[in-house]
């Protein structure tokens, strides 16, 4: 049974007033505290949340194209932490940050200095 439009109006409001005076709305930013980034892939998008004192600041999170699709999962996670931190580099220079990821093995380097992960954009 499809929802009529006021139902899902007061619905979409309701939702929204909860979010926004709960605890699990986004806060704003405090330039004296420092940020985390968090990051997760799926099989088929990525992305990160920038939080503060354990709060939500902002978020960001797009499909993967086709052939990013068939990248590893590291390179899937090595994706979604580059555009989240060129993202909200405004806000993450000059400042301590943390980046949480629950890849083990993500940046591997060589004695060049070159990133094992295929992912071009780590050069840049």
């Amino acid at each position: 049974m499809a929802l009529q439009e006021p139902t899902l109006w007061l619905q979409v409001n309701a939702i929204s007033e909860i979010l926004l005076w709960s605890n699990a709305g986004l806060q704003w930013i405090n330039e004296d505290e420092s940020f985390a980034v968090e990051c997760d892939v799926s099989e088929y998008a990525i992305g990160a949340i920038l939080n503060q004192g354990g709060r939500p600041v902002a978020f960001m999170s797009r499909t993967l194209s086709p052939s990013e699709c068939r990248y590893l999962a590291i390179e899937k996670e090595a994706t979604s932490i580059i555009e989240a931190v060129r993202k909200w580099a405004h806000s993450l220079n000059d400042r301590t940050s943390t980046l949480i990821t629950d890849q083990k093995l993500l940046f591997l380097f060589n004695p060049e200095g070159r990133a094992k992960v295929k992912n071009s954009k780590t050069h840049q």
